[in-house]
């Protein structure tokens, strides 16, 4: 699920949770961010090896169309809710509604009581407001509101958890369709997005906007010689026959938190790009072939895209869709190729200008049959 932009200047400048609302208002909000938990959440785990999480998908048809990571707890609120497992954005957005009391919620933002923040249940809400964009194409994806809070969360199941530091995510009061703007949901059937990612530079556990907020494994603690990040294996070596729920979600036992050296040799690395701000591309440079085509692109490997792939082509002024049966290649600068045949379902390929979006997209299929992994200490990504 590609994020494409986030917005709202708010600057930092205190260590300690005190957070500038706007410059140009001259005050202060002061964050309690440090506030006890008098219900004892959970303490931060120490990341010592590899630690197995389940994640959870969903099949349509005879293809798996979503990719979730379950949350057993938030603060000291136990819950049992679904987020989509995103590879192409950074950071934690959770529907306000699966955690404050409705009377909190509108659809101007969580209110407060004219405080600066509010702690409920372990969760400190700040009422630092900032919004966050999915889709491919500026002003026709979806956009949600949200404003920036902290906890402890318990990502996993029973099977294998782990709990992060106080960490900071959006919780969302309102989403739109950018293009109609009626209301839009995170997803009908989960209650936010876990974005695993890895762009933003920084080593800080407060963010002032959405852009600071980085992948919730990045607020884990890691022994020495165990690198931050996770390796996904191939969806099709999970177990089909453990059903999670009634609703067609099964287990999938492939992810790992925590790499070592040895877990990432015999992969095709590269390097993640940097930024003149610092920061990090989540992309990877190769190149694409189909028929006669042949063109350079950076590629994003996303689950969050529940089925396709989008091709960036700087010749085309419309977007178009390449014939089924059409054999497409995608190769990286690190010599890894990705084939595949075009077909209507879960290869559809669409072909997309450049004005449109600056790289091409491969979605969640690709997951089905190839290994990934995202280290976040030496900044690289991994695929075989």
């Amino acid at each position: 699920m590609t994020s494409i932009r986030r917005s709202l200047s708010i600057c930092i400048w205190l260590s300690a949770a005190v957070l500038p609302y706007s410059k140009s208002q001259g005050r202060t909000i002061s964050v309690n961010y440090y506030q006890d938990d008098t219900t004892q959440a959970d303490q931060p785990s120490l990341v010592s090896g590899p630690v197995s999480i389940n994640l959870l998908f969903r099949r349509k048809q005879s293809y798996i169309n979503r990719l979730f990571m379950p949350i057993m707890k938030i603060g000291s609120k136990r819950v049992n809710i679904k987020t989509v497992f995103d590879t192409g954005s950074e950071g934690l957005i959770l529907d306000a509604h699966s955690l404050l009391p409705s009377r909190m919620i509108t659809d101007n933002g969580i209110f407060l009581n004219g405080q600066n923040s509010f702690f409920i249940d372990g969760i400190t809400v700040t009422s630092i407001k900032d919004s966050a964009s999915y889709g491919m194409t500026s002003g026709k994806g979806r956009k949600y509101f949200g404003q920036i809070a902290y906890s402890t969360i318990t990502i996993g199941d029973q099977s294998g958890n782990l709990v992060t530091r106080k960490m900071p995510f959006l919780l969302i009061y309102r989403g739109i369709n950018e293009a109609t703007g009626k209301t839009a949901s995170v997803d009908p059937s989960v209650d936010g997005i876990f974005g695993v990612s890895s762009s933003y530079s920084s080593n800080d556990d407060i963010a002032s906007k959405r852009k600071q907020i980085k992948s919730p494994f990045a607020y884990l603690n890691y022994s020495q010689g165990i690198n931050s990040g996770f390796q996904l294996d191939p969806l099709s070596t999970s177990d089909k026959s453990n059903i999670y729920s009634g609703d067609g979600v099964y287990t999938a036992p492939i992810l790992k938190v925590g790499l070592t050296e040895e877990m990432e040799l015999n992969y095709y690395q590269t390097k993640q790009g940097q930024r003149r701000n610092g920061n990090y591309f989540a992309t990877i440079s190769g190149e694409v072939v189909w028929g006669d085509n042949k063109i350079k692109t950076t590629i994003l490997f996303d689950t969050g895209t529940p089925r396709g792939v989008k091709i960036v082509d700087r010749s085309i002024s419309r977007s178009s869709v390449i014939s089924t049966a059409e054999p497409v290649k995608f190769e990286t600068v690190s010599g890894f190729n990705y084939d595949y045949i075009a077909d209507s379902k879960q290869h559809i390929t669409t072909l997309v200008p450049f004005k449109k979006t600056d790289r091409s997209v491969v979605g969640l299929n690709f997951f089905e049959n190839n290994f990934f992994f995202s280290d976040y200490t030496n900044h690289t990504i991994g695929l075989k």
